[in-house]
């Protein structure tokens, strides 16, 4: 970690009642209801935009919806985007697609609506702990090093950042430390939507396998992805996609300079491939690549340790808890940490069962100050593997501003807020 008391201006330390470590669907969920529960309320953000993986990771479909779409904040924000022509439900109704750059305009317009402060191009590089509390961060900008305290901290970094610098212990990945690979999105155009129907992970047809028909065509152009899985997401009607066929391995979350020859790895072989399937016409006759992320889409980061800690009999046997805050519906969802498997799913032996995430799995075990949201919450592997999707980041999210505002107005450590409370003022909010 930074030594950073010797950095910047300590004296001039901005308050807040609640800083939201990370903008992405968790970070942006917890921030609107914290504010909404009362609580001056600002974003830090890496980024020059919210939305994290939505946004700036180009994965415009959110995942794990059933059971969340028809309340709460994701109810509010399927059906403002779909009002404005920005979404829609995809054909089996447990996914929803939206378009990029509306999302990052929705996101950033409900913030300003909601009395939000949102800081971009920054991240936080060091914490200062005393007995078990943050006594305030450090963030590194274009402004230099600036200092922020709250009452309350939420880590929705995805990779527990912040928890990992407050002194949290934290897991990743599996007993022998082996993460799951990393994948680079892209954007493309001028697709014709019927040529490819077989291949279209959009498109319900019964006995179709559309990942094997794509790896196929890819083979057919003399292409063998790093992922053979890959998947091509429609996003509208007139020809745009979005293509996940790349996977890095043996990357940890936290290995900035391995994290950075991947990207390049992975952008060089998303042109190679575009520039293949083009040569096939066809299909492909006018496909453009019209983007890559800006950042690559990691499955596997720290997972900060709880009060709880989802576990695997918890995925397996369906568990319920008193104070339950999401119902994960996905399936175990491990992608092989080995390239010679070419990164598929793995398959684990069981069926998962529906269970629930309790808010105590949002509670930093080492530090009173720490709310976790989204997939950096505290599980283990397989539990993981479920969670880990955005619809449950918005849920956890929500449920981390929620508490960390009713933490900061009674001056209680999260994990001594009530349930009740809780909940009353998750009523309040979304009725």
């Amino acid at each position: 970690m930074l030594d950073f008391e010797c950095l910047g201006n300590r004296q001039n330390i901005k308050n807040y009642d609640v800083v939201v470590c990370g903008g992405g669907p968790a970070g942006f969920s917890a921030a609107v209801c914290s504010a909404r529960a009362g609580a001056r309320t600002i974003i830090i953000e890496r980024n020059s935009c919210l939305g994290g993986i939505w946004t700036a990771g180009l994965l415009t479909w959110i995942l794990d919806i059933k059971n969340k779409s028809d309340k709460g904040l994701l109810k509010e924000m399927f059906t403002e985007l779909s009002e404005i022509g920005a979404g829609r439900f995809i054909a089996d109704g447990v996914k929803f697609s939206c378009d990029v750059e509306e999302m990052k305009h929705y996101l950033e317009q409900k913030c300003v609506a909601e009395g939000i402060d949102v800081l971009f191009g920054a991240s936080v590089c060091g914490v200062k702990s005393e007995e078990r509390r943050i006594k305030y961060i450090a963030v590194n900008s274009k402004s230099g090093i600036e200092y922020f305290s709250a009452k309350a901290y939420i880590d929705a970094t995805g990779d527990g950042d912040l928890g990992a610098m407050s002194g949290c212990s934290f897991r990743s990945g599996d007993a022998e430390g082996n993460t799951q690979p990393m994948s680079l999105i892209a954007l493309l155009c001028g697709v014709d939507v019927e040529k490819v129907r077989l291949m279209n992970n959009s498109e319900t047809i019964a006995g179709n396998n559309p990942k094997k028909n794509l790896f196929a065509e890819m083979q057919r152009a003399g292409i063998t992805p790093s992922y053979t899985q890959p998947t091509l997401m429609q996003l509208s009607d007139d020809g745009i996609f979005a293509l996940m066929s790349n996977h890095e391995y043996g990357i940890k979350a936290y290995e900035n300079d391995k994290i950075t020859k991947s990207v390049i790895n992975a952008r060089h072989e998303l042109y190679n491939t575009v520039k293949a399937l083009k040569k096939l016409g066809g299909a492909w006759k006018n496909v453009h690549l019209v983007a890559t992320a800006e950042q690559i889409g990691v499955r596997e980061g720290r997972q900060i340790e709880g009060v709880y800690s989802i576990t695997e009999h918890d995925v397996f046997e369906g568990s319920c808890f008193d104070d339950a805050i999401c119902d994960v519906q996905n399936r175990v969802d491990i992608h092989s940490p080995k390239c010679e498997n070419g990164g598929g799913v793995v398959d684990v032996g069981r069926i998962s069962k529906p269970y629930q995430i309790p808010l105590r799995a949002l509670i930093a075990k080492d530090n009173d100050s720490v709310i976790m949201a989204g997939r950096c919450i505290s599980g283990e592997m397989y539990a993981h593997s479920t969670f880990r999707l955005t619809g449950n980041a918005v849920e956890t999210g929500s449920a981390a501003g929620i508490l960390a505002a009713l933490s900061a107005a009674s001056g209680d450590i999260p994990k001594g807020v009530s349930f009740s409370d809780f909940k009353k003022m998750q009523n309040r909010i979304f009725g």
